[in-house]
């Protein structure tokens, strides 16, 4: 895990330690607004942001196998993975007494991962999210928009 500052917010839970060889794996990216209830105090700005990704669920899904006229291939076994994205922002109001608050959030994500033509069903599965990158920004005093890039893989092993 990384932090990366850009324009002016840390961003803490990048991972920058992924595995340069993925083969099996899934790019995809989330928006979301994360909205402030009435009961805490406008957004000023947004100072930092801690965030986390894990899987909840995966399963093997039998596919026909072939191969589409935009050369996509389908090898007879996806991966359903489903999880969730949990994230906190800390940010400031324009309240002199008090200044400082966090907002918490989670979010689900689910995709598929194609697996490997030589997949056997008795294989070891063990699926990951990767938090490749983030981006905040205040739409609103009550609302931040988000935008997550996030990388499914899988490994196996027998």
């Amino acid at each position: 895990m990384k932090k990366i500052y850009r324009d002016f917010i840390e961003y803490n839970g990048i991972n920058v330690d992924t595995n340069s060889d993925l083969k099996n794996f899934n790019q995809l990216n989330i928006d979301y607004n994360l909205r402030i209830s009435e009961d805490k105090p406008t957004i000023q700005s947004i100072s930092k942001v801690w965030i986390e990704g894990s899987v909840d669920y995966h399963e093997v899904i039998k596919t026909p196998v072939g191969k589409s006229l935009h050369g996509q291939i389908s090898t007879g076994f996806k991966l359903l993975v489903s999880g969730e994205i949990d994230i906190r922002i800390e940010y400031f109001t324009d309240s002199i007494v008090d200044a400082m608050h966090t907002i918490e959030g989670k979010f689900p994500f689910c995709s598929y991962i194609t697996l490997p033509v030589d997949f056997s069903p008795l294989s070891v599965i063990l699926p990951y999210a990767y938090i490749e990158d983030i981006h905040c920004d205040i739409l609103n005093p009550r609302t931040i928009y988000n935008n997550v890039s996030l990388i499914l893989s899988v490994d196996l092993g027998e």
